[in-house]
């Protein structure tokens, strides 16, 4: 197996075989490297923060495309998070956090969501951009599994973002995918650290 870099070598510090401690599979290089640039990210970048904005109590998921947003976008992005995080009936926690680290990231106060009074066409309007669209749906994974479950209400609404949006509906499976790696990766990451 090739060296993963840094987090090869922290993990190898930490006494744990790399392929317990990461689960990298031996299916392909290609899925191998990609895991590997993924615990580079998590634990070079993401770490620091981490440790200084979560406690034993508290989740922080990765997010790093969102300061690419315009002030406006960030805005209608974070109206579109409460209606999501609304979506299921039900407001946790979790959720909370993980807003709070969505305005964080931005810099950027939270918006007065009112559910009646939300606008899914005209918010997702503010999205011009195709790459901004998909920073869009990739960034708004993380709250829709939060909990751990996707709900009907809110695979109905990204269905919705995607057919608004005019992405290929593949787009999202590979993004769910993805950001369920991410999550996965970070909490095992989380792991390691209270180790």
């Amino acid at each position: 197996m090739a060296k993963a870099g840094l987090p090869f070598l922290r993990l190898q510090r930490l006494k744990l075989p790399v392929s317990e401690a990461v689960a990298i599979p031996n299916s392909t290089n290609v899925y191998a490297s990609v895991q590997s640039f993924l615990i580079l990210w998590l634990h070079v970048i993401r770490l620091d923060s981490y440790r200084r904005f979560s406690n034993k109590n508290q989740r922080i998921y990765p997010s790093m495309f969102l300061n690419r947003l315009s002030l406006a976008e960030k805005e209608a992005f974070l109206f579109l998070a409460h209606h999501i995080a609304h979506a299921d009936e039900s407001f946790s926690r979790e959720e909370r956090r993980i807003i709070d680290k969505y305005c964080m990231e931005m810099q950027i106060d939270d918006v007065d969501y009112k559910h009646e009074e939300f606008n899914f066409t005209e918010v997702l309007s503010a999205f011009k951009s195709e790459s901004h669209q998909k920073i869009v749906l990739l960034e708004i994974m993380a709250l829709i599994f939060s909990d751990g479950h996707l709900h009907h209400s809110e695979q109905k609404t990204l269905d919705d973002i995607v057919a608004f949006f005019e992405l290929n509906p593949n787009l999202a499976i590979v993004y769910k995918e993805w950001a369920k790696s991410i999550l996965s990766l970070f909490i095992q990451g989380e792991a390691l650290i209270h180790l």
